[in-house]
C-alpha cells in the first residue's frame, strides 16, 4: 500500500477532512460545551503546557497542584494529546480552541487510518470509504466527544486501525512496513489511553494467533511481532515504566466496575442523553448503543456464516470477528461480573461498557470482509448505501453538544481543577484525602509561621522565622522524588503525620526550597525512549529511502 498524495488520494483525504469538519462543526460554537471530563481536560492541557515551560521534559509532577501539596498528575496520566495540544498553545492557540481542534484532529485522522486499513484488505476505494465512515458514525464515537469529552480515548481511534494494519502487513510478509505501522499504532494507544489497549487485547490476540497459523513464514512473523512490541514499549518507556514503578505507592482508582455494566437492550438501542453515572450505567440517561448500522452488519455477517459454512476464504476471519463481537457484548453486561471481579478490574480498566468500542471497529472490519462476498452489483451498492443512510439518520441528533458556556461561566470550573482526577487517585497511599484542601494548607502555613515566596510546577520556596531551633511541617506530601534545600544547602526530611514533610530548622530566618527531582527510574526510562525513537526513525528513514513508500 503506497501512501502517496496522488490526485485521487488527495481528493479522498480532502473529502474525509471536510466531512469531518462538517460533522463536528457544532463544537466550534463560541465558548466550550459541557461534558463529563471537559474541565479536567482543559485544566490538564494548561498544566501540561505550563510544566513544559517550567522545564519539565517530559512533565510528571506539579508542585503547585492539589492546593500546593503536590500531585504527580502526568506520572500516571496519558501524554500524547497534550504533546500535540502544547504545540498548538505554543503557536498561540487558546486552550478552548486547542481542545476543539484535538477532537477534530483525532476524528479526521481516525477516518484516514481506518480508510487505509480497509484499503489494505479490500484494495477497493469505495469499500474503504464506506468502512471509514461507519467507523466514525457510531453512537459511541459521539459519546466520547460530546458526552464524556475524553480526549485520550478520542486519540486512540487513530491508532487502533494502524495497529491492525501493521499486523496484516506482517502476515503478508511486508515485515518492515508492518513493524513501522504496528509500532506507531501500539505506541499511540499506550500514550493516548492505555486502558483502551486492554479492551482490544481479545481481538488482537485471537487475530495474531490466526495469522500466525496462516503465515508461511511463522518464524519471521513472531520475530517482527516481538520487535514491534519491544520498540513500542521502548518509545513509550518515559510514560509506562515510571507509571508502573510508582503505581503501588499511590491510592489508585477505587473499584467502580460494578457501576459500568449495561444491558443488552441498551447495546441494541438506548435514547441519547447527557448526565453522569450515579448508581449504575444500566439506569443512565445517555446512550450505550453500539449502533443500528453496526448491528445490521453483525446480523448479516452471522447469516453469512450460517449459510456459507466455510465455502469462502474469508469465512474464518468473519467467524473470529463475530465471536469477539459476542464476547465483547458479554463483557459489557453483568453476566461477566465474576470475570471482572477476579481479573479484568485488576488491569486498570474501569467500566465494562468500554468494550462497546472494539465492536464499533469490528463492525467496520466485518463490512469490508462481508461486502467482498457480494457479487451482485445492485445488492453490493444498495447494502452499502443503506448502511450509510442508517448511520447518518440514527446519529443525526448525536452530533450536537448539550450546551455551551461562555468564558466567564466556565473558567471558574477549570480553575478549580486542582488535581484534574475525580477520585484523587494519584495521591500517595498514606494521605488522608479529607485533609487535602485549601483550609488545611493555610492552617499548616499559619501554625509553622511559613510564607510562600515562589511556586511553580517544579519547586516551592518558603520562608520561615524561628526564635529557637525546632521542627517545621510543610504543606507538602513526602513523595520519594522530592528534594529539600535550606538556604541552598541539601537537607534531609522525614515523613510526618498525614504524610507531610517534617524537618528540623535552625533558629532565625531560613529559606526552604522543595524541589521535584527526576528519579533514576524516570531518567532511565527517558533515555530508553530517546534511544528507541532514534532506532524507529532510522528504520522508517531506511524504508522510505529504499521503497519511497510506507
Amino acid at each position: 500500500m503506497k501512501i502517496k498524495l496522488n490526485y485521487e488520494s488527495f481528493l479522498i483525504i480532502l473529502f474525509l477532512f471536510f466531512s469531518s469538519l462538517i460533522t463536528l462543526k457544532n463544537i466550534f460554537h463560541p465558548g466550550i460545551y459541557t461534558a463529563h471530563d471537559i474541565w479536567h481536560n482543559l485544566a490538564r492541557l494548561n498544566y501540561y503546557f505550563q510544566f513544559l515551560k517550567d522545564g519539565q521534559v517530559p512533565p510528571y509532577f506539579g508542585s503547585n497542584l492539589a492546593y500546593g501539596f503536590g500531585y504527580p498528575l502526568f506520572l500516571f496520566s496519558y501524554h500524547l494529546p497534550w504533546i500535540f495540544g502544547s504545540f498548538l498553545m505554543w503557536l498561540g492557540f487558546g486552550d478552548v480552541n486547542t481542545i476543539k481542534f484535538l477532537f477534530l484532529f483525532s476524528f479526521f485522522l481516525s477516518c484516514v487510518s481506518m480508510y487505509y486499513l480497509a484499503f489494505e484488505i479490500s484494495k477497493n476505494k469505495f469499500i474503504s470509504l464506506v468502512s471509514s465512515i461507519l467507523y466514525l458514525w457510531a453512537p459511541y464515537r459521539f459519546f466520547i466527544i460530546y458526552v464524556s469529552a475524553a480526549v485520550g480515548i478520542s486519540f486512540t481511534f487513530i491508532f487502533v486501525p494502524l495497529l491492525f494494519l501493521g499486523l496484516i502487513k506482517i502476515y503478508k510478509s511486508e515485515f518492515t512496513k508492518g513493524l513501522i505501522w504496528m509500532t506507531v499504532g501500539l505506541t499511540g494507544l499506550i500514550l493516548s489511553h492505555f486502558p483502551t489497549l486492554v479492551v482490544f487485547l481479545p481481538l488482537f490476540l485471537l487475530l495474531s494467533v490466526y495469522f500466525f497459523f496462516m503465515s508461511s513464514k511463522k518464524g519471521l512473523f513472531i520475530k517482527f511481532l516481538f520487535l514491534s512490541f519491544v520498540l513500542s514499549l521502548g518509545i513509550s518507556s518515559f510514560y509506562f515504566i515510571p507509571a508502573f514503578y510508582y503505581k503501588g505507592l499511590v491510592l489508585g482508582l477505587p473499584s467502580v466496575f460494578h457501576m459500568g455494566f449495561v444491558t443488552l437492550r441498551q447495546l441494541i438501542y438506548s435514547k441519547w442523553g447527557f448526565g453522569i453515572i450515579v448508581n449504575s450505567a444500566s439506569e443512565n440517561p445517555f446512550s450505550f448503543q453500539i449502533g443500528i448500522s453496526q448491528w445490521l452488519i453483525f446480523l448479516v455477517s452471522f447469516l453469512f456464516v450460517f449459510l456459507n459454512r466455510g465455502k469462502s476464504k474469508n469465512f474464518p476471519l468473519i467467524l473470529i470477528l463475530i465471536f469477539i463481537f459476542c464476547f465483547n457484548v458479554f463483557l459489557s453486561t453483568s453476566l461477566s461480573k465474576a470475570l471482572w471481579s477476579s481479573f479484568i478490574s485488576k488491569t486498570g480498566l474501569d467500566f465494562p461498557f468500554r468494550f462497546i468500542y472494539p465492536n464499533v471497529f469490528i463492525s467496520s472490519l466485518l463490512f469490508v470482509y462481508l461486502i467482498r462476498e457480494i457479487k451482485n452489483d445492485f445488492i453490493y451498492y444498495f447494502f452499502s448505501f443503506l448502511l450509510l443512510f442508517i448511520a447518518f439518520y440514527t446519529n443525526r441528533n448525536h452530533i450536537r453538544p448539550n450546551m455551551f458556556l461562555s468564558e466567564n461561566e466556565f473558567r471558574q470550573f477549570v480553575n478549580s481543577e486542582v488535581t484534574t482526577s475525580t477520585y484523587g487517585e494519584y495521591f500517595p497511599s498514606f494521605v488522608d484525602l479529607s485533609l487535602a484542601n485549601y483550609n488545611f494548607r493555610e492552617m499548616i502555613m499559619k501554625q509553622n509561621n511559613l510564607s510562600l515566596v515562589y511556586e511553580n510546577s517544579t519547586k516551592s520556596v518558603y520562608k520561615v522565622s524561628l526564635d529557637n531551633d525546632g521542627e517545621v511541617v510543610l504543606p507538602k506530601y513526602a513523595y520519594s522524588f522530592i528534594s529539600l534545600y535550606i538556604n541552598g544547602v541539601p537537607h534531609g526530611f522525614m515523613m510526618g503525620e498525614g504524610g507531610l514533610i517534617t524537618l528540623s530548622v535552625n533558629r532565625g530566618l531560613q529559606e526552604i526550597e522543595v524541589v521535584f527531582n527526576k528519579s533514576f527510574i524516570m531518567k532511565l526510562s527517558f533515555y530508553i525512549t530517546v534511544l528507541s525513537l532514534f532506532v524507529f526513525l532510522l528504520i522508517l528513514w531506511k524504508n522510505i529511502k529504499r521503497n519511497y513508500e510506507i
